[in-house]
């Protein structure tokens, strides 16, 4: 593989036409020919450089020409510009690096400054998605990702399901491999783990089930099992014959404010830690100090607090009781935080898509845990509430942007499976 992707991948991954028609966002015939040209011959020339050159990337220049070390700048708010930054952040370029940008992105040429007026954009815009994309693709996409956490379900089972309630018209439908993969190809998504919503105890092992034929892209689940209850022992057991069958989620909190001074809850959680299972925390039900008194009484208890830790977002600074709360259970080192459902955690519909909304929060967690502690998520369908996977994705991309690519790897797939006790993905 050479430096960047080559040109013809990069438009078909957009899946453009060779046609420029009535202002839509395709390649003009001439200039296409111009780039399978280079492509081919891939040689050095004055006037067209071939595309792989290591020293810089090539965006339009106008006239149906290619010209050196160009880049852009622009503003987010003409509908032109839009689209392109929502094509780049498909090559795996996060929102904030685009917008407003003062200097080149990563990966161009720090040469001559082009200032396209958005409004006038035709063909050598177009060229430049597919060029600057080429080069950061390459840089961002071979990092895998790792989903922990999706929920499937079929509302059309003749037994029906707990959740999600009828009367929810974003989620009650079937939600089936079938939908969660193609969301998957889209968004460049090697693998999940599913999170099981149902409180059913059958419904664990359905899952497993509905996702066995397709083991490298569902590897894991985080059942449903209920803390503190007589078969807690036999169904933990059972379910973790299976390999995949990773860990537990509290969810329920059956007796209330009494529920840790049931003696059997600690019992059952003593039994994961000693089976080596792992505890995910939904925050609904349980405070960042329950988190904190669990772990402390078994450090050996691996703990994964769900939704960004329950922050409440509101696109200001961060709540100081949150904050200190946030720091005492990070305290714990076998305490471990997923970055996911930010857009549930706004209680906005749609949810705002910048990511400087959430930045206050994930400012205070990426302190707190710092990067072998981060997990990614995305709490798939919910976030269609607030707007689609590839939105969310990418405010969560822009945020680790600027860190390095070991502390990209580590968010996006290897601190999962050292958290899981997962084997290695498979490419």
């Amino acid at each position: 593989m050479k430096w960047c992707q080559t040109a013809k991948t990069a438009a078909d991954r957009l899946r453009l036409t060779p046609e420029w028609r009535a202002g839509k966002w395709y390649i003009s015939k001439h200039l296409n020919e111009i780039i399978m040209n280079r492509m081919n011959k891939n040689k050095r020339n004055a006037a067209l450089p071939y595309w792989c050159c290591r020293e810089g990337v090539w965006a339009g220049g106008g006239g149906g020409t290619i010209k050196n070390c160009r880049f852009l700048k622009y503003r987010k708010n003409y509908s032109l510009s839009k689209y392109h930054l929502a094509t780049m952040q498909r090559m795996g370029v996060g929102v904030e690096e685009l917008s407003d940008a003062e200097s080149p992105m990563s990966g161009l040429t720090k040469g001559i400054k082009f200032v396209f007026q958005m409004k006038k954009l035709i063909v050598p815009v177009l060229t430049s998605v597919f060029l600057a994309g080429c080069a950061t693709y390459q840089k961002s996409a071979d990092i895998p990702i790792i989903d922990t956490h999706i929920h499937l379900y079929d509302t059309t089972r003749p037994q029906g399901l707990p959740w999600p309630p009828k009367g929810d018209e974003v989620l009650y439908r079937p939600v089936l491999t079938e939908h969660f993969d193609k969301v998957s190809d889209e968004n460049g998504i090697n693998a999940t783990v599913i999170v099981e919503a149902s409180k059913w105890i059958p419904d664990n092992q359905w899952v497993l089930d509905l996702v066995k034929h397709d083991p490298d892209r569902y590897i894991g689940l985080v059942g449903s099992l209920e803390i503190g209850t007589p078969d807690f022992k036999k169904h933990l057991i059972e379910l973790s014959k299976d390999v995949r069958f990773v860990g537990i989620r509290m969810r329920e909190r059956p007796g209330g404010d009494g529920f840790f001074e049931n003696e059997a809850v600690w019992s059952d959680l003593q039994l994961l830690s000693d089976m080596n299972q792992t505890l995910d925390i939904l925050m609904s039900q349980y405070s960042l100090n329950d988190v904190d008194m669990i772990s402390k009484r078994l450090p050996k208890l691996k703990i994964l607090i769900n939704h960004v830790a329950g922050a409440d977002i509101k696109g200001k600074p961060a709540e100081p009781k949150w904050i200190e709360a946030v720091q005492k259970a990070a305290e714990n080192l076998n305490v471990h935080c997923k970055i996911s459902g930010l857009f549930q955690q706004s209680h906005r519909q749609p949810s705002p898509k910048k990511l400087s909304f959430y930045k206050p929060e994930l400012d205070v967690l990426w302190e707190a845990f710092g990067e072998d502690r981060l997990i990614y998520g995305s709490n798939w369908p919910v976030t269609m509430r607030g707007g689609t996977y590839g939105e969310h994705l990418t405010v969560v991309k822009g945020f680790f942007a600027n860190k390095s690519r070991a502390v990209r790897e580590k968010f996006f797939f290897k601190n999962a499976l050292k958290f899981y006790g997962l084997a290695a993905l498979k490419h």
